[in-house]
């Protein structure tokens, strides 16, 4: 998690060495405004862990009160 730039990185374990699997991030205006349509509706808003399938978190969640 990168408290600064707003963004978590989920690294997963496969063959006994992490890879960066996916990066969940809160975009600031100016960026979200640059982006196209299609790009915006791509940003993923919530993600789950390998170890709570059941468990969903709200990327703004995580970060509540930094924005």
């Amino acid at each position: 998690m990168d408290v600064e730039r707003l963004s978590i990185e989920v690294n997963l374990l496969k063959d006994g060495v992490y890879e960066l699997d996916e990066v969940y991030a809160i975009y600031p205006d100016y960026v979200i405004e640059a982006m196209t349509e299609e790009q915006r509706a791509n940003i993923p808003h919530e993600f789950k862990t390998s170890l709570f399938p059941d468990l969903t978190i709200a990327v703004r969640d995580v970060f509540k009160g930094r924005f």
